[in-house]
């Protein structure tokens, strides 16, 4: 052929593709258990174009409190598993991973708790009414 090499496609290492699968099958799930709640909230105040801003100021409070409900319990999941590898492991790597886990949880519902008072803080400030959780 004149020189010239032929090249087989790339292949791709299973391993690689364990956490990304791992991760698209977590939110479909998560996207599947919390499909129904969502539905059953009524997050939009209004229907179609006749919608003011304390309807999107509304809109906006139970978004943010829709987002602090489905923290809770992922977190609470989240922490009960690194408490049971904790508890169950034997090998130094699985508590790190474990700590890994604990101080992972624990950041994100301090930034989750965190974005939630300064949203609510400044919903409050744009003049929004006692809606949703803790009537804040």
């Amino acid at each position: 052929m004149g020189g010239a090499e032929l090249r087989s496609a790339p292949q791709h290492h299973p391993t690689l593709l364990k956490p990304i699968m791992r991760k698209i099958t977590q939110f479909f799930v998560l996207t599947l258990l919390s499909a129904p709640l969502l539905a059953s909230a009524v997050l939009v105040p209004c229907n179609g174009l006749n919608c003011d801003f304390a309807q999107l100021v509304e809109l906006a409070s139970k978004l943010i409190d829709y987002a602090l409900v489905i923290t809770i319990p992922i977190s609470t999941c989240m922490f009960a598993y690194a408490g049971f590898l904790y508890i169950s492991s034997s090998t130094a790597g699985n508590i790190e991973k474990a700590h890994t886990i604990f101080r992972n949880v624990l950041l994100g519902l301090f930034f989750v708790l965190g974005a939630w008072l300064i949203v609510k803080t400044i919903l409050v400030g744009l003049g929004a009414e006692s809606y949703g959780l803790l009537n804040i």
